[in-house]
């Protein structure tokens, strides 16, 4: 059941999460646990917002993007490539917020 074309890029998005995801944790070790393998925190951490901020903003965004994830492997979307085409022009709108 579900939209086949919906499922076929779950994959690349549970992989793409768990990339995100990696990157949240590497960020947790460093400013934790001083983890000597990963860069300091000063090298990627600018400071334009606290820090608990930041980490609580994408926990939000790993809730988010794993409830996109499910939708998509259970085929509960889909794909619109008109939507995707617009899609840009919206984010590049968004972005500017930050």
């Amino acid at each position: 059941m579900g939209n086949t074309r919906a499922k076929k890029y779950a994959p690349i998005l549970w992989f793409l999460l768990g990339l995100f995801c990696l990157q949240v944790l590497g960020q947790l070790l460093v400013a934790i646990f001083e983890v000597s393998l990963l860069p300091p925190m000063e090298q990627w951490y600018d400071a334009v917002m606290p820090y608990p901020v930041l980490v609580a903003l994408q926990a939000v965004i790993i809730v988010i993007f794993v409830r996109i994830c499910t939708t998509f492997a259970k085929g509960r979307v889909i794909p619109r490539r008109t939507l995707g085409l617009k899609m840009p022009h919206r984010l590049r709108k968004l972005s500017c917020s930050f």
